[in-house]
């Protein structure tokens, strides 16, 4: 086999079909037959660095289709990514070959799992698989039709797309992709189950918001996928100052309280109802799902906690509810992923991005998300963290009382966390009783949770007003 591109990560075995599925590629090597492998580094997009290594290995134009995960494959010592060329008849080079698909399924692959993986992505491009399950960006010949509708949305703005592309992201109904034009670049994203909600919530928000989110050029739902333009500013993941936070927590404050009179719209648009009423209700059957959970837990670290306790977080996140809903705090937008990947800054302002996890509540939960990721970059400086705080308090002091928002920060890392837990409520899916990944997240959850009603408990503030 040959390896496109080295390093530590995971080994793909890559399918890529030409002619609709017609043909599919090999590597033929004193007498031996395969199919090419990529490594994608550990944590990686997987598209964002299978494309390139392959164009770059077989010197032609391609773009990746959606990864196979098939119950026969789950032993698998590789596993299996579906590609195409971006044009019909695209030739190779080096030790590869087009061979008809049909010949791949009999006896010319040596192994096994290469046929049965063969046959899953084929069932899947035009064959057994009905288009609408196996989704729309399964099928070769979509980059042709997003790339045609793309232009003629552009036309409108006088711009003219060329051929330069990055895929970041491609499943069977999900795709992130930047495209170039003459002018400023611009993005195409598609959203599939579970994060259908992100279409239309993205659209209303940029509608409602536009100095906080991208300029949409154009839509389509039958893709769930929208376009909009390259925003200016970098990724605070990855250039980050303190003064661009402080930035971040004022242009966070200002979105929201514009959101304060728009929340019948956002919940509309798809947005989680998480206000304080509506959390209140969650909180019982929150404990006794915990409750038992908790009896289940097979190991004894990090110890799991007992009824007692348990009841004396239930009595904490009621008090704390009860006491906001009695103040008439306000509502706001609120975003549940707020990590620094999320957010693009530049010296005139902040974009959000990324809205399938948005929320209407109370306003200080974004907040310490914000604050949380703020940590993971500048570790636990008190002075600055604090300064971050003010940053965006201050925005709110002429909507809220000070001492509402004394309030509101010495509650929110308490309700922050159960808010994640219960958002969309996933703890009340049937399928929680075979998820132990899910089972254990909770009961991390949980455990959070406590050590903050506690903090809270004896006065160990973490933010003052």
């Amino acid at each position: 086999m040959i390896v496109a591109s080295q390093g530590c990560g995971e080994t793909f075995r890559i399918i890529l079909v030409r002619r609709y599925g017609g043909q599919i590629l090999i590597l033929s090597k004193r007498g031996r037959v395969g199919l090419p492998t990529v490594t994608v580094p550990a944590q990686a997009r997987l598209a964002q660095h299978i494309t390139p290594a392959l164009n770059a290995l077989l010197r032609c134009p391609t773009y990746c289709l959606f990864p196979i995960a098939h119950a026969a494959l789950v032993t698998a010592s590789h596993s299996y990514h579906v590609a195409t060329t971006a044009h019909e008849n695209s030739e190779v080079h080096n030790d590869f070959v087009w061979a008809p698909a049909e010949s791949m399924l009999a006896t010319t692959l040596e192994n096994t799992e290469d046929r049965i993986a063969i046959r899953f992505a084929l069932e899947h491009i035009g064959g057994s698989v009905r288009i609408e399950a196996s989704g729309f960006f399964a099928q070769p010949g979509w980059l042709q039709e997003v790339l045609q509708w793309s232009q003629t949305a552009l036309s409108r703005w006088g711009l003219k797309m060329n051929s330069h592309f990055r895929q970041y992201t491609a499943t069977q109904h999900f795709s992130l992709i930047r495209f170039e034009t003459d002018g400023p670049a611009v993005w195409f994203k598609a959203v599939g189950p579970p994060n259908l909600r992100e279409f239309g919530i993205t659209l209303a928000l940029a509608g409602l918001f536009p100095t906080y989110l991208p300029s949409i050029v154009a839509q389509e739902p039958h893709w769930n996928g929208w376009l909009s333009f390259e925003v200016d500013g970098c990724c605070l993941a990855k250039y980050s100052t303190l003064a661009q936070w402080y930035r971040v927590s004022r242009s966070l404050a200002a979105l929201q309280i514009r959101s304060t009179d728009k929340t019948p719209e956002i919940l509309a648009a798809g947005a989680r109802d998480l206000r304080y009423p509506r959390l209140l209700c969650s909180v019982g059957p929150f404990i006794d799902l915990m409750t038992d959970l908790m009896a289940r837990q097979s190991t004894a670290t990090p110890p799991a906690l007992n009824k007692q306790e348990l009841q004396a977080l239930k009595k904490a996140l009621c008090d704390v509810l009860q006491h906001h809903i009695a103040t008439h705090i306000l509502s706001s937008l609120n975003h549940l992923d707020l990590n620094a990947g999320n957010i693009l800054v530049s010296e005139t302002g902040c974009v959000f991005l990324d809205w399938t996890e948005s929320a209407v509540s109370h306003p200080f939960l974004s907040l310490a998300y914000l604050v949380e990721h703020f940590r993971r970059s500048f570790g636990r400086d008190r002075h600055q963290e604090a300064m971050v705080v003010a940053s965006y308090v201050d925005r709110w002091r002429a909507f809220m009382p000070s001492d509402a928002i004394s309030a509101g920060l010495r509650a929110a890392p308490l309700l922050a966390v159960f808010a994640q837990a219960v958002a969309g409520e996933p703890w009340t899916d049937q399928d929680l009783n075979n998820d132990l990944q899910r089972q254990g997240y909770l009961r991390s959850l949980t455990r959070r949770m406590k050590r903050e009603a506690e903090s809270r408990a004896v006065g160990r503030a973490k933010w003052v007003a």
